[in-house]
């Protein structure tokens, strides 16, 4: 029966991965219980900075000015991609930060939904940082009701995507 061999793996090591295991390995004598430490240690930070953003969308959204009102969104959506990518490290041990591909990596590690559900948070986010008329497409704009009934809709299927992955991470426990 062939033998794993720490030679062979080595001899596929690129420059980078290299590098990046000298530099862990010369903070001190890591070995594997210590890497997967760092990433749990990692993926909490990242969660951390999901919930604070959260927090942040919560006091925005009942902000009195209502351009104010509309950073909601977006903390919103950076919330829930914190936790994306929170996720993806934890099942993957990589980390995923693009935008535009993000969506699809919750979507075949969670569901269609999740996936989905980020992908709008993205375009939602998009549109009310960008545009001084946000509106559901191109033609479109929401009027001043609206825009509060979409930054209050926003932050709660933000909290409902990170529920989501919450709940998956704990099926991998």
């Amino acid at each position: 029966m062939p033998t794993r061999s720490k030679l062979k793996r080595l001899e596929k090591l690129t420059q980078p991965q290299y590098a990046l295991l000298r530099d862990i390995t010369d903070q001190g004598g890591i070995d594997a219980a210590g890497l997967e430490a760092l990433v749990g240690d990692f993926v909490a930070q990242r969660l951390a900075l999901s919930d604070a953003l959260m927090a942040a969308a919560q006091v925005l959204r009942v902000h009195e000015n209502p351009l104010v009102r509309r950073s909601a969104v977006s903390r919103a959506y950076y919330a829930a991609y914190q936790a994306a990518r929170a996720t993806v490290f934890l099942v993957h041990r990589r980390d995923e930060d693009a935008h535009k591909d993000l969506p699809s990596e919750i979507t075949r590690l969670a569901n269609a939904q999740a996936g989905e559900l980020l992908k709008e948070l993205s375009r939602l986010r998009n549109e009310f940082d960008y545009s001084p008329y946000p509106g559901p497409n191109f033609e479109k704009r929401y009027d001043d009701d609206e825009i509060d009934g979409v930054v209050q809709d926003m932050v709660e299927r933000a909290r409902f995507f990170i529920d989501l992955l919450t709940a998956f991470r704990n099926t991998r426990d």
